[in-house]
């Protein structure tokens, strides 16, 4: 089960290790997206690209 420890809660799941990275995936950016919404400083850690998590391809 992927999870980003810079987003608390932020986890997710898949049947595949490509379907769970494709889903944290989506689960970050929501967050993040959420977050500036409301006007939530960003969590330590959890600004920048998502290029730090593994590629589905990889």
């Amino acid at each position: 089960m992927p999870e980003w420890p810079a987003l608390p809660g932020c986890v997710s799941q898949g049947r595949t290790k490509e379907k769970a990275l494709a889903n944290i995936r989506e689960a970050i950016e929501l967050a993040l997206e959420t977050r500036r919404e409301r006007g939530i400083p960003q969590a330590k850690g959890a600004t920048g690209s998502l290029s730090t998590l593994p590629s589905q391809a990889g």
